[in-house]
């Protein structure tokens, strides 16, 4: 994909496979309706990677197991990383000697070998996948602003929500 020539043949493969998800995430909704307490979390994370996989890697993940599983580890991973923000745990060799030094091993591994798993399919050259990373580096940006954007929109309008958030 060249994104600088973002072809219209590109974006209706775009919103023909997000249509596709998105019909799936609310068949999925609904089959959770009146069961109680729902967490949007999971469901829109299962969304977006089924997406993103589709369109950015040309990749359809039919094992839903496979998918949570990945899920599940990239969160914990994420958990992981955020708490070596402290100084002392930056360095490899100590935080080697902490319990959680085997689970951060263990979910860096597992992440690293999903994406080298064989789906059967070609594989992205460097230049493709260089050229993937900044379609989604430039998504997220333009994701983050938006949502951003929409956020202080509607604290605009509700004052008092803005007011509980500031005390908060």
């Amino acid at each position: 994909m060249n994104l600088i020539n973002f072809s219209q043949k590109k974006i209706q493969q775009f919103m023909k496979i997000n249509s596709k998800q998105s019909v799936a995430l609310v068949d999925q909704l609904k089959r959770k309706m009146g069961t109680g307490d729902l967490s949007m979390y999971d469901h829109i994370a299962y969304y977006s990677f089924t997406s993103i996989c589709e369109n950015a890697f040309g990749v359809t993940f039919n094992n839903e197991e496979e998918i949570k599983r990945f899920l599940t580890m990239s969160d914990r991973h994420t958990m992981l990383v955020s708490a070596r923000l402290v100084p002392w745990l930056n360095n490899d060799f100590l935080y080697s000697f902490m319990p959680s030094y085997n689970e951060f091993t263990t979910t860096a591994e597992y992440l690293k070998n999903f994406t080298k798993q064989d789906s059967g399919e070609k594989r992205a050259s460097h230049v493709e996948i260089e050229e993937e990373m900044l379609a989604i580096l430039i998504s997220s940006i333009d994701t983050t602003a938006i949502v951003s954007s929409f956020v202080l929109l509607l604290l605009s309008h509700y004052q008092n929500v803005q007011e509980k958030l500031y005390r908060e």
